[in-house]
């Protein structure tokens, strides 16, 4: 087994390249790695790029913006802020002033790494979604404008379509060229990022093509790590249930008993929400055996306000609507939960920029699970993303209701304990304190409900009720005994006994939360 704990992922894009005016220095080139040295971080993980175009000096891809400037156009994309051509622009700038140099984005930041005695994993996406017809966008390639017939029709609309040898082909070459021309530790492969890969329909019939394909990536990267006398670790990003992966043509369990991978990542793009309950266990199960290791996603955000069940959210940055950056306290328990479960290692997908005292506390703290004992926590029960948008990343309805039941529209009439949502606890009762927190949208101080812990009643001593805008949602704060709460799952259920008998409007779970304190 490998010495990794914590993996910090780094997309390349929008906390470095897009953020600083041309031309590009060497410190601020070396950035993404001197803002994490020094901490528990030992592994970067380097995102290629926006996946169609490469950042760094490929000669077998595009190289990002070059077939705009090319063609004589310019970055001035339909954008009414321009954030995104300026984006563009700046992330073209860059990279031609060291190339300029005669320098490349990613042999700097491996070099970097390594002398900050970090691992470096390259990362690339297999699929990304653009109209082949849009050539002024720099989130396409002349491949896919060259090849519109070969993209999917349907679902996925826009995404190449794997049937095509071509196309893996075209993947393939990326990889070979990375994992021979430049001295990684690791690489990865992100199939999670918009995972559509065969037209409706064909997807169990053609999953043996995913198979061959990431054995072929295994034997490129094996061969490489031969000829350098050293090992490197090849993994992939994949969903976190078997039932999505399968939906979308990914076999993980034929993959792991081919011993095709080191390490296996689940996560999602769906949404960036922090999640403790995330189902990684089956990963576990089929890894381990074959001495693969489980790094499962802990994401950037946290849902702070509540989402109304009915109201219909149609794109990724809709999603994020409602949402923080974790903080320190999150990210104790979301790590604390994972150790608890039995993850190998803890990959940071996202993370908040820029880098202060806090985050280099929390990637400071979060490695080590002994160091997170005797501190503070704030354990979120994560909702459930949209079923359309899920959907859409792979998840049928049943999966999402799997993944959790917030936000949860309460029945009024049950009986205790009424309807039930579960949050893992990484922390047992000894020398704790704990509150429990519930966020409830419609409700009222003359409903009649009953909340329970792991089938008892709480008590109504010490409960504090706020009301917040007046009508936009209400906090129940309950301070909890110690011998009601337990380390791991514990069950929280609300029922809606009665309510005013003019008033109908529907009473929303939409968020539970658990704060653990050590007892002074």
């Amino acid at each position: 087994m490998s010495n990794r704990r914590l993996i910090f992922y780094n997309d390349a894009r929008h906390y470095h390249i897009y953020c600083y005016d041309p031309p590009l220095t060497l410190e601020e080139a070396q950035a993404p790695i001197d803002e994490i040295a020094g901490t528990g971080v030992d592994t970067f993980a380097y995102g290629f790029g926006v996946g169609p175009t490469m950042f760094h000096n490929t000669k077998v891809g595009e190289i990002w913006g070059t077939r705009i400037t090319n063609a004589g156009k310019t970055f001035s994309q339909d954008d009414p802020n321009n954030l995104y051509a300026l984006s563009s622009w700046r992330a073209y700038e860059n990279l031609k002033s060291l190339r300029d140099r005669g320098l490349d984005i990613l042999e700097i930041l491996i070099d970097r790494a390594h002398e900050k005695g970090l691992e470096f994993i390259g990362s690339l996406r297999t699929t990304h979604h653009a109209d082949p017809k849009r050539v002024d966008t720099e989130h396409t390639w002349q491949f896919r404008i060259d090849h519109p017939d070969w993209c999917l029709k349907g679902r996925g609309k826009h995404n190449f379509n794997w049937i095509y040898p071509e196309v893996r082909r075209e993947r393939l070459a990326l990889v070979e060229e990375a994992v021979n021309r430049y001295d990684m530790d690791g690489f990865e492969v992100d199939y999670v990022f918009d995972p559509s890969y065969f037209e409706e329909g064909q997807v169990e019939q053609n999953t043996h093509i995913m198979t061959a394909f990431m054995r072929d990536v295994s034997d490129c990267v094996r061969q490489a790590a031969d000829k350098r006398g050293r090992n490197m670790a090849l993994g992939a990003r994949v969903l976190p249930t078997l039932a999505a992966n399968r939906a979308v043509g990914l076999d993980v369990p034929a993959w792991l008993k081919e011993g095709m991978l080191q390490f296996v990542v689940p996560t999602v793009y769906a949404d960036l929400q922090m999640d403790i309950n995330l189902p990684f266990e089956w990963l576990l199960e089929l890894a381990h055996p074959v001495g693969c290791e489980v790094y499962p996603a802990l994401q950037a955000r946290v849902r702070t306000t509540p989402v109304r069940c009915d109201t219909p959210r149609t794109d990724q940055h809709a999603a994020h609507e409602g949402e923080n950056m974790a903080g320190l306290e999150h990210y104790r328990a979301g790590a604390a939960a994972y150790w608890s479960r039995g993850a190998d290692a803890i990959y940071l997908p996202w993370f908040k920029w820029p880098i202060g005292a806090e985050q280099r506390q929390t990637l400071s703290e979060i490695h080590d699970p002994d160091l997170l004992g005797d501190k503070s926590k704030h354990y979120i029960a994560r909702p459930r993303p949209a079923e359309h948008l899920a959907s859409s990343y792979g998840f049928e309805p049943d999966t999402v209701a799997a993944m959790g039941k917030l936000p949860l529209k309460l029945e009024t009439g049950l009986a205790p304990p009424g309807q039930t949502v579960k949050i893992y606890v990484a922390d047992g009762p000894d020398q704790c304190k704990a509150q429990l927190k519930l966020r409830l949208v419609g409700s009222t101080s003359h409903d009649v409900m009953t909340v329970t812990l792991n089938g008892k009643p709480l008590p109504a001593d010490g409960v504090v009720r706020t009301e917040y805008g007046g009508y936009l949602y209400t906090w129940i704060e309950f301070p909890l005994p110690l011998d009601m709460w337990h380390k791991g799952h514990n069950e929280v259920g609300v029922a809606v006994e009665s309510r005013p008998d003019n008033l109908t409007v529907d009473v929303v779970l939409a968020g539970v939360e658990l704060l653990v304190e050590r007892a002074e």
